[in-house]
């Protein structure tokens, strides 16, 4: 019926947008028909015609524009030349919409009418065209169209970092119009700049950032230097955050500042340049603040200057009721694993039991976290009657001392040959526990520890001791639950295969089943469509709809990366299978039909156009010609809510050939 009805109408001719609902209407009900591809090819043709149409009434509007005498009744000629601009912005005729524009007089409407076409440009993603477009307007402050701009040179900004292009992203910030929409825009060109590994660029470009917001980026590229192993180029743009953090001008600010980058330096291990800068710290300000007293203590103590670290310990107030000491009692912690790492037994000793004995409330805080970081240094110490009493008799020693050494393997250690000592020691108390599941815990606990300080040799030995020792012992739940941390491990340093392996080790099906879905992110990440669906098939249950998951993003993924043709999803398979083919397109195909057959000016320009003239000939010449302009602008806009609604249709289509396999 859709057919027959296009094709009469086709045939009557000057009904170009209602044939093409018509038609529209017909294939989404009928996608495959036998005529389908000739029905198409007229669509293309009646689409050119349309838009030809249009182009010719506009150029018989302008022509008898040129004809009126000046002056004529009934007529502004500003109204009618950006109503034309405008329907030709619409239709797609660029050049003709700004030679249009051009001849505006009031630079309102100039201005309005390059917006217009701009951010039509923009939809059709034409950025170049669209960023020129935007360069006419004369006054991009104005409240009428400063928005619009704003919006423009964002997705013209968002477009160019889309396709990496970088250099194009940062000239349209140079035009864009508020400082934080330029801030704004800068962060994210510093993020593409980071994950293009081009740190030069980043850091050049976080001098445009406000003040406020450069050190938090330099510390963001100086994590992003660590990470890609640019040890020099991390040190020299750390450099550059001491420089901003010790230009605050707020001294509390300050002061904090300075020591956040001296966290940095402490990951490196870099004990000067910590000691530079918590004495940088301490002379930025009249008066150390009391909140950070201790933490300047740890930095001291942590680099080894375990004088001034007392002497700020003392000065901590005592004063301190609503936190019962904690703070002086962290300061000494913190000398008091920095006597350990230097060797100093003896007078580390002597500083717990200070804190034992000076700092009650803390201890008896149980289970709090400084009771237990002080358990840890017992254990350290090797004070087992002490590390005894405090955890109570309950605990099985030697295993409460093997987690507490653990934990301590990278707790504030300035020295890392202290640390890995440390670690040593624990791994031989883990193995020569007597109960395995224990030691194998330990080992686990070692494992995880390693890999989340990036330590990866570490972790890959403690994680073949762990394996090994999982031989001996009992299976059960226990013994599961440390396999599928150990098999998390594996999958941290990339060893997929191993992960895998680990996981088929596991009993307990919903734990190995979690274990192997941690692997198929992975898998599906680099879009290895063969392991994903080999390690699917490891799946105790075998979820059809969570495995074709799996499977279609592996595909998605793999067609993302190669640039290749998108291959053939099946997400969602079935829930598609259950909905009749072209349903909701034949709906709003034929909404859009009954649109235009509502009006005239949509489903016989022709017909209206010959029709208005004679009607109104009687009129002066501005007013037929006011008339004529509204048609072909409302016209205009059919069509193009017409095409978006095929674009919308294809992107839809395309979405289901992907998400269904070919019959």
């Amino acid at each position: 019926m859709a057919f027959n009805l296009a094709l009469a109408c086709d045939k009557a001719g000057g009904r170009e947008l209602l044939v093409i609902t018509l038609y529209r209407t017909y294939l989404a009900g009928a996608p495959k028909a036998a005529n389908a591809n000739q029905v198409e090819q007229r669509i293309l043709e009646l689409e050119v015609q349309a838009e030809a149409g249009v182009a010719k009434l506009i150029r018989k509007i302008k022509e008898m524009v040129a004809a009126l005498p000046e002056g004529a009744a009934m007529f502004n000629l500003d109204s009618t030349h950006s109503l034309l601009s405008y329907a030709e912005s619409t239709m797609g005729d660029f050049d003709a919409a700004i030679e249009t524009a051009t001849l505006l007089a009031d630079t309102k409407s100039r201005d309005t009418a390059y917006v217009y076409a701009a951010r039509a440009l923009v939809s059709l993603g034409e950025l170049e065209n669209a960023a020129r477009t935007s360069s006419r307007v004369a006054n991009k402050q104005d409240s009428d169209v400063q928005g619009e701009i704003s919006w423009i040179y964002d997705r013209i900004f968002e477009g160019q970092l889309s396709i990496g292009n970088l250099i194009g992203a940062k000239e349209m910030i140079a035009q864009m119009l508020s400082d934080n929409q330029k801030a704004a825009a800068y962060q994210s060109l510093i993020d593409a700049l980071l994950k293009a590994r081009d740190f030069k660029a980043a850091t050049d470009t976080v001098a445009l950032l406000p003040g406020e917001k450069r050190l938090s980026f330099l510390e963001k590229i100086a994590t992003a230097q660590r990470e890609a192993g640019d040890r020099s180029g991390c040190f020299q743009t750390l450099l550059l955050c001491r420089k901003v953090a010790a230009g605050l001008p707020d001294e509390a600010n300050r002061f904090k500042a300075l020591l956040d980058v001296a966290a940095r330096h402490k990951s490196f291990w870099d004990k000067a340049g910590v000691l530079e800068l918590v004495e940088q710290a301490k002379s930025s300000v009249s008066k150390i603040p009391d909140d950070q007293m201790h933490q300047l203590a740890r930095y001291y103590a942590w680099a080894g200057d375990l004088k001034e670290a007392k002497r700020l310990a003392e000065l901590i107030p005592d004063t301190d009721a609503s936190r019962k000491g904690k703070w002086k009692w962290w300061a000494y912690l913190w000398i008091t694993t920095s006597q350990i790492a230097a060797g100093e037994k003896i007078a580390a000793r002597e500083t717990v039991a200070m804190m034992m004995s000076s700092f009650p409330e803390v201890r008896n805080d149980t289970p709090d976290i400084q009771s237990f970081y002080l358990a840890q240094a017992l254990a350290v110490l090797d004070l087992d009657e002490q590390f005894r009493l405090f955890m109570g008799t309950a605990w099985k020693i030697e295993l409460m001392k093997a987690f507490a050494l653990v934990q301590f393997i990278h707790f504030e250690q300035a020295d890392r040959d202290a640390a890995l000592q440390v670690l040593q020691q624990a791994k031989d108390m883990a193995l020569k526990l007597s109960d395995k599941t224990q030691g194998l815990g330990v080992l686990t606990s070692v494992a995880s520890l390693c890999i989340s300080d990036e330590n990866t040799r570490e972790a890959q030995e403690a994680v073949s001791q762990a394996l090994a020792l999982s031989l001996d012992v009992p299976e059960g739940k226990t013994k599961d639950l440390y396999l599928g941390s150990i098999s998390g491990v594996q999958f941290e340093f990339g060893n997929l295969e191993g992960a895998a392996g680990t996981a088929a080790k596991i009993g307990d099906a919903e734990t190995r089943d979690r274990a192997y879905r941690r692997i198929l992110k992975a898998y599906v990440s680099a879009g290895d469509i063969t392991k994903v669906r080999s390690t699917t098939m490891r799946l105790s249950k075998k979820d059809s709809a969570g495995a074709t998951y799996y499977d279609s993003m592996a595909d998605i993924h793999a067609a993302r990366k190669e640039f290749k043709e998108a291959a053939k999803a099946r997400l969602l398979a079935k829930l598609l299978r259950g909905i009749p083919v072209g349903f909701d397109e034949c709906k709003a195909w034929s909404a859009m039909a009954d649109k235009c057959l509502a009006n005239r000016v949509f489903s016989d320009f022709q017909g209206y156009w010959e029709g208005y003239i004679t009607e109104h000939k009687h009129m002066p010449p501005g007013f037929l010609i006011d008339g004529l302009r509204d048609s072909v602008f409302e016209m205009a806009k059919f069509y193009r809510e017409l095409r978006n609604e095929e674009k919308k249709w294809q992107a839809n289509r395309s979405w289901r050939q992907q998400c269904l396999p070919e019959n």
